[in-house]
Protein backbone atom coordinates (compact mmCIF):
# COMPACT_ATOMS: atom_id res chain seq x y z
CA UNK A 1 0.00 0.00 0.00
CA UNK A 2 0.95 3.61 -0.47
CA UNK A 3 -0.05 6.20 2.06
CA UNK A 4 0.80 9.56 3.55
CA UNK A 5 1.40 10.53 7.15
CA UNK A 6 -1.85 10.41 9.17
CA UNK A 7 -3.88 8.65 6.50
CA UNK A 8 -5.92 5.68 7.85
CA UNK A 9 -6.25 2.30 6.17
CA UNK A 10 -9.71 0.89 6.74
CA UNK A 11 -11.65 -2.30 6.19
CA UNK A 12 -9.31 -4.37 8.29
CA UNK A 13 -10.91 -7.40 9.98
CA UNK A 14 -11.47 -7.07 13.74
CA UNK A 15 -9.13 -9.23 15.76
CA UNK A 16 -6.37 -9.06 13.17
CA UNK A 17 -2.76 -8.42 14.27
CA UNK A 18 -1.06 -5.93 11.98
CA UNK A 19 2.52 -4.77 11.43
CA UNK A 20 3.83 -1.91 9.33
CA UNK A 21 6.89 -1.97 7.07
CA UNK A 22 8.06 1.06 5.12
CA UNK A 23 10.03 0.29 1.94
CA UNK A 24 10.02 3.51 -0.07
CA UNK A 25 9.55 7.25 0.14
CA UNK A 26 8.06 8.96 -2.88
CA UNK A 27 8.51 5.77 -4.82
CA UNK A 28 12.25 5.49 -4.20
CA UNK A 29 13.74 2.74 -2.03
CA UNK A 30 15.07 3.64 1.38
CA UNK A 31 18.87 3.81 1.53
CA UNK A 32 18.97 5.32 -1.94
CA UNK A 33 16.59 8.20 -1.35
CA UNK A 34 17.58 11.77 -0.47
CA UNK A 35 14.10 13.20 -1.01
CA UNK A 36 13.44 15.94 1.51
CA UNK A 37 16.96 15.80 3.00
CA UNK A 38 19.56 18.61 3.00
CA UNK A 39 21.67 17.10 0.20
CA UNK A 40 22.48 13.94 -1.67
CA UNK A 41 25.01 13.15 1.06
CA UNK A 42 22.07 12.07 3.19
CA UNK A 43 19.76 9.09 2.64
CA UNK A 44 16.78 7.77 4.54
CA UNK A 45 17.74 5.03 6.97
CA UNK A 46 15.79 2.16 8.53
CA UNK A 47 12.45 3.34 10.07
CA UNK A 48 11.43 2.77 13.68
CA UNK A 49 7.88 1.46 14.42
CA UNK A 50 5.98 2.26 17.61
CA UNK A 51 4.45 -0.14 18.48
CA UNK A 52 5.92 -2.95 16.46
CA UNK A 53 2.40 -4.44 15.93
CA UNK A 54 -1.25 -3.61 16.75
CA UNK A 55 -4.46 -5.62 17.24
CA UNK A 56 -7.47 -4.42 15.31
CA UNK A 57 -10.63 -3.88 17.39
CA UNK A 58 -14.12 -3.26 16.02
CA UNK A 59 -14.99 0.39 15.43
CA UNK A 60 -11.57 1.54 16.72
CA UNK A 61 -8.53 2.91 14.94
CA UNK A 62 -5.14 1.55 15.91
CA UNK A 63 -2.16 3.90 15.51
CA UNK A 64 1.41 3.02 14.51
CA UNK A 65 4.02 5.77 14.58
CA UNK A 66 6.73 5.37 11.92
CA UNK A 67 9.83 7.41 12.66
CA UNK A 68 12.23 7.90 9.77
CA UNK A 69 15.97 8.31 10.38
CA UNK A 70 18.51 9.90 8.06
CA UNK A 71 22.13 8.88 7.77
CA UNK A 72 25.14 10.57 6.23
CA UNK A 73 26.71 8.61 3.36
CA UNK A 74 30.47 8.94 2.92
CA UNK A 75 32.39 9.23 -0.31
CA UNK A 76 36.00 9.27 -1.41
CA UNK A 77 38.35 10.85 -3.94
CA UNK A 78 42.02 10.50 -4.98
CA UNK A 79 45.10 12.67 -5.48
CA UNK A 80 47.96 11.86 -7.85
CA UNK A 81 51.38 13.50 -8.18
CA UNK A 82 53.10 14.44 -11.45
CA UNK A 83 56.61 15.92 -11.78
CA UNK A 84 57.53 17.45 -15.14
CA UNK A 85 61.30 17.54 -15.51
CA UNK A 86 64.19 15.97 -13.62
CA UNK A 87 63.78 14.90 -9.99
CA UNK A 88 64.99 12.08 -7.77
CA UNK A 89 62.75 9.04 -7.49
CA UNK A 90 60.91 8.29 -4.27
CA UNK A 91 60.55 11.90 -3.11
CA UNK A 92 57.50 12.52 -0.91
CA UNK A 93 54.98 15.29 -1.50
CA UNK A 94 52.04 16.23 0.69
CA UNK A 95 49.70 18.88 1.99
CA UNK A 96 46.07 19.56 2.87
CA UNK A 97 42.82 18.59 1.13
CA UNK A 98 39.37 20.06 1.70
CA UNK A 99 35.82 18.88 0.86
CA UNK A 100 32.55 20.77 1.25
CA UNK A 101 28.95 20.10 0.26
CA UNK A 102 26.34 22.78 -0.43
CA UNK A 103 28.26 25.46 1.44
CA UNK A 104 28.26 23.44 4.63
CA UNK A 105 31.06 22.90 7.13
CA UNK A 106 34.17 21.75 5.26
CA UNK A 107 35.93 18.49 6.00
CA UNK A 108 39.72 18.50 5.64
CA UNK A 109 42.78 16.35 6.15
CA UNK A 110 46.31 15.54 5.02
CA UNK A 111 47.52 13.83 1.85
CA UNK A 112 50.95 12.32 1.16
CA UNK A 113 52.26 10.50 -1.90
CA UNK A 114 55.22 10.13 -4.27
CA UNK A 115 55.53 11.07 -7.94
CA UNK A 116 53.55 8.73 -10.16
CA UNK A 117 51.57 7.28 -7.24
CA UNK A 118 47.99 7.93 -6.11
CA UNK A 119 46.65 8.72 -2.64
CA UNK A 120 43.00 7.85 -1.83
CA UNK A 121 41.05 9.33 1.07
CA UNK A 122 40.53 6.78 3.88
CA UNK A 123 37.14 5.68 5.16
CA UNK A 124 37.59 7.53 8.45
CA UNK A 125 37.98 10.82 6.55
CA UNK A 126 34.15 11.10 6.76
CA UNK A 127 33.82 12.94 3.46
CA UNK A 128 30.15 13.51 2.61
CA UNK A 129 28.97 11.78 -0.56
CA UNK A 130 28.71 14.33 -3.36
CA UNK A 131 31.03 16.83 -1.68
CA UNK A 132 33.30 18.95 -3.85
CA UNK A 133 36.88 18.00 -3.00
CA UNK A 134 40.07 19.88 -3.81
CA UNK A 135 43.75 20.07 -2.92
CA UNK A 136 44.17 23.05 -0.60
CA UNK A 137 47.97 23.24 -0.68
CA UNK A 138 51.27 21.41 -0.96
CA UNK A 139 53.48 21.97 2.08
CA UNK A 140 55.68 18.87 1.97
CA UNK A 141 58.24 18.95 -0.81
CA UNK A 142 62.04 18.46 -0.83
CA UNK A 143 64.06 21.66 -1.00
CA UNK A 144 65.95 20.38 -4.06
CA UNK A 145 64.48 18.04 -6.70
CA UNK A 146 67.92 16.46 -7.25
CA UNK A 147 69.97 15.94 -4.11
CA UNK A 148 73.35 15.75 -5.89
CA UNK A 149 72.84 18.64 -8.32
CA UNK A 150 71.29 21.76 -6.84
CA UNK A 151 71.29 23.45 -10.24
CA UNK A 152 67.93 21.70 -10.60
CA UNK A 153 65.27 23.90 -9.01
CA UNK A 154 61.49 23.86 -8.64
CA UNK A 155 59.99 25.93 -11.43
CA UNK A 156 57.22 27.91 -9.76
CA UNK A 157 54.42 26.79 -7.46
CA UNK A 158 52.59 23.46 -7.83
CA UNK A 159 49.47 23.41 -10.01
CA UNK A 160 46.24 21.73 -8.89
CA UNK A 161 43.61 20.39 -11.27
CA UNK A 162 39.92 21.20 -10.79
CA UNK A 163 37.94 19.93 -7.77
CA UNK A 164 36.14 16.60 -8.08
CA UNK A 165 33.01 15.09 -6.56
CA UNK A 166 33.32 12.52 -3.79
CA UNK A 167 31.66 9.26 -4.83
CA UNK A 168 30.91 6.09 -2.95
CA UNK A 169 33.92 3.81 -3.13
CA UNK A 170 33.45 0.27 -4.35
CA UNK A 171 34.56 -2.25 -6.91
CA UNK A 172 34.77 -0.91 -10.46
CA UNK A 173 34.06 2.62 -9.23
CA UNK A 174 36.28 5.35 -10.68
CA UNK A 175 37.01 7.91 -8.00
CA UNK A 176 37.42 11.57 -8.80
CA UNK A 177 41.12 12.38 -9.28
CA UNK A 178 42.90 15.66 -8.48
CA UNK A 179 46.34 16.02 -10.09
CA UNK A 180 49.14 17.98 -8.38
CA UNK A 181 51.85 18.97 -10.87
CA UNK A 182 55.34 20.27 -10.15
CA UNK A 183 57.86 21.42 -12.74
CA UNK A 184 61.64 21.56 -12.44
CA UNK A 185 64.27 23.59 -14.27
CA UNK A 186 68.05 23.64 -14.34
CA UNK A 187 69.67 26.96 -13.47
CA UNK A 188 73.34 26.86 -14.45
CA UNK A 189 75.69 29.63 -13.33
CA UNK A 190 78.33 31.85 -14.90
CA UNK A 191 81.44 33.74 -13.84
CA UNK A 192 83.35 36.65 -15.37
CA UNK A 193 86.72 38.21 -14.64
CA UNK A 194 89.34 40.44 -16.27
CA UNK A 195 93.14 40.37 -16.47
CA UNK A 196 94.66 43.83 -16.08
CA UNK A 197 97.97 45.65 -15.63
CA UNK A 198 98.65 46.28 -11.94
CA UNK A 199 99.52 49.91 -12.52
CA UNK A 200 97.36 51.09 -15.42
CA UNK A 201 94.50 48.54 -15.15
CA UNK A 202 94.68 48.14 -18.92
CA UNK A 203 93.31 44.81 -20.19
CA UNK A 204 96.00 42.21 -20.89
CA UNK A 205 95.67 39.50 -23.53
CA UNK A 206 97.15 36.04 -23.58
CA UNK A 207 96.65 34.60 -20.10
CA UNK A 208 95.44 31.06 -19.29
CA UNK A 209 93.93 29.61 -16.12
CA UNK A 210 93.60 26.34 -14.24
CA UNK A 211 90.00 25.70 -13.20
CA UNK A 212 88.71 23.29 -10.54
CA UNK A 213 85.12 22.71 -9.42
CA UNK A 214 82.13 20.33 -9.49
CA UNK A 215 82.57 17.75 -12.28
CA UNK A 216 85.40 19.81 -13.81
CA UNK A 217 87.96 17.38 -15.33
CA UNK A 218 91.48 17.43 -13.93
CA UNK A 219 93.93 19.82 -15.61
CA UNK A 220 91.18 21.92 -17.18
CA UNK A 221 92.72 25.05 -18.64
CA UNK A 222 90.77 28.17 -19.64
CA UNK A 223 92.49 30.07 -22.47
CA UNK A 224 91.78 33.74 -23.24
CA UNK A 225 89.61 34.10 -26.35
CA UNK A 226 90.75 37.26 -28.15
CA UNK A 227 88.59 37.20 -31.30
CA UNK A 228 85.18 35.96 -32.41
CA UNK A 229 83.96 33.33 -32.67
CA UNK A 230 84.84 31.93 -29.24
CA UNK A 231 84.36 28.32 -28.31
CA UNK A 232 81.04 27.18 -26.84
CA UNK A 233 82.21 23.99 -25.19
CA UNK A 234 82.50 23.37 -21.45
CA UNK A 235 84.95 25.76 -19.81
CA UNK A 236 85.64 27.74 -23.00
CA UNK A 237 86.08 31.50 -22.61
CA UNK A 238 83.03 32.98 -24.35
CA UNK A 239 84.10 36.63 -24.22
CA UNK A 240 85.92 37.65 -27.40
CA UNK A 241 87.51 40.74 -25.83
CA UNK A 242 91.18 40.23 -25.01
CA UNK A 243 91.72 40.06 -21.26
CA UNK A 244 88.01 39.51 -20.50
CA UNK A 245 86.69 36.08 -19.51
CA UNK A 246 83.23 34.50 -19.37
CA UNK A 247 82.50 30.91 -18.32
CA UNK A 248 78.90 29.73 -18.67
CA UNK A 249 76.80 26.65 -17.83
CA UNK A 250 78.53 26.03 -14.51
CA UNK A 251 77.10 23.58 -11.97
CA UNK A 252 76.41 24.81 -8.45
CA UNK A 253 79.32 24.46 -6.03
CA UNK A 254 82.78 25.73 -5.14
CA UNK A 255 85.42 26.62 -7.77
CA UNK A 256 89.01 27.89 -7.89
CA UNK A 257 90.97 29.80 -10.53
CA UNK A 258 94.79 29.87 -10.65
CA UNK A 259 96.76 31.55 -13.39
CA UNK A 260 98.53 28.96 -15.55
CA UNK A 261 100.12 31.37 -18.03
CA UNK A 262 100.78 35.09 -17.56
CA UNK A 263 100.31 37.63 -20.34
CA UNK A 264 103.57 38.19 -22.28
CA UNK A 265 105.87 40.53 -20.39
CA UNK A 266 104.23 39.95 -17.01
CA UNK A 267 105.01 37.88 -13.92
CA UNK A 268 102.94 34.74 -13.25
CA UNK A 269 100.47 35.15 -10.37
CA UNK A 270 100.00 31.95 -8.35
CA UNK A 271 97.17 33.36 -6.21
CA UNK A 272 94.14 31.06 -5.86
CA UNK A 273 90.86 32.82 -6.60
CA UNK A 274 87.85 30.99 -5.11
CA UNK A 275 84.18 31.52 -5.98
CA UNK A 276 80.88 29.72 -5.41
CA UNK A 277 77.98 29.23 -7.83
CA UNK A 278 74.60 28.96 -6.11
CA UNK A 279 71.14 30.45 -5.66
CA UNK A 280 70.20 34.11 -5.92
CA UNK A 281 73.09 36.52 -6.29
CA UNK A 282 75.56 33.61 -6.43
CA UNK A 283 74.24 32.43 -9.80
CA UNK A 284 76.10 34.95 -11.99
CA UNK A 285 79.35 36.11 -10.42
CA UNK A 286 82.07 38.62 -11.19
CA UNK A 287 85.57 37.82 -9.96
CA UNK A 288 88.26 40.43 -10.30
CA UNK A 289 89.69 42.38 -11.92
CA UNK A 290 92.84 40.30 -11.40
CA UNK A 291 96.08 42.18 -11.99
CA UNK A 292 99.58 41.20 -13.08
CA UNK A 293 102.91 42.92 -12.42
CA UNK A 294 105.09 43.60 -15.47
CA UNK A 295 108.54 42.06 -15.70
CA UNK A 296 111.24 44.69 -14.83
CA UNK A 297 114.46 44.59 -17.03
CA UNK A 298 117.76 44.09 -15.05
CA UNK A 299 119.99 47.19 -14.46
CA UNK A 300 123.82 47.41 -13.96
CA UNK A 301 124.99 49.03 -10.67
CA UNK A 302 126.88 51.86 -12.47
CA UNK A 303 126.87 55.61 -12.05
CA UNK A 304 127.36 58.63 -14.26
CA UNK A 305 124.98 57.65 -17.01
CA UNK A 306 125.01 54.90 -19.58
CA UNK A 307 127.22 56.76 -22.13
CA UNK A 308 130.10 57.61 -19.79
CA UNK A 309 130.14 54.19 -18.14
CA UNK A 310 130.16 52.51 -21.52
CA UNK A 311 133.20 54.44 -22.77
CA UNK A 312 135.04 53.97 -19.47
CA UNK A 313 134.68 50.21 -19.72
CA UNK A 314 135.62 50.27 -23.39
CA UNK A 315 138.83 52.24 -22.61
CA UNK A 316 139.87 49.91 -19.83
CA UNK A 317 139.38 47.00 -22.16
CA UNK A 318 141.60 48.52 -24.87
CA UNK A 319 144.37 49.24 -22.33
CA UNK A 320 144.21 45.69 -21.03
CA UNK A 321 144.52 44.23 -24.53
CA UNK A 322 147.46 46.54 -25.38
CA UNK A 323 149.41 45.67 -22.23
CA UNK A 324 148.83 42.01 -22.79
CA UNK A 325 150.09 42.19 -26.38
CA UNK A 326 153.22 44.15 -25.36
CA UNK A 327 154.12 41.69 -22.63
CA UNK A 328 153.72 38.76 -24.98
CA UNK A 329 156.05 40.41 -27.59
CA UNK A 330 158.82 41.01 -25.06
CA UNK A 331 158.70 37.43 -23.82
CA UNK A 332 158.97 36.12 -27.37
CA UNK A 333 161.98 38.40 -28.12
CA UNK A 334 163.85 37.12 -25.10
CA UNK A 335 163.33 33.50 -26.12
CA UNK A 336 164.57 34.23 -29.65
CA UNK A 337 167.83 35.79 -28.36
CA UNK A 338 168.73 32.86 -26.14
Amino acid sequence: MTTTSGSPHDKLPAGASCTVEETAIDGQPLGQNSQGLPSSSWVWGAPIYEPASVNIAADLTANVVVTNTAQLVHGAFSITKVVVGTADEGLEYGGKWRCVVNGGEPVSGDWLTTAGETWTSPENANIPLGAECEVADETTRPEHPVADDHAYQWDGDPAFSDPVEAVKAGENVALGLVTVTNKTKRELGSVTWTKVDSATEALLAGSAWWLTGPNVPADTKVVDCTASPCGTGPYDDRDAAAGQFLLADLLWGDYTLVEAKAPPGYLLDNTEHAFTIGAGNLLNLQVGPIDNTPVTPPTLPLTGGLGRDFYTLLGLGVIGVTLGATGFARMKARRDSV
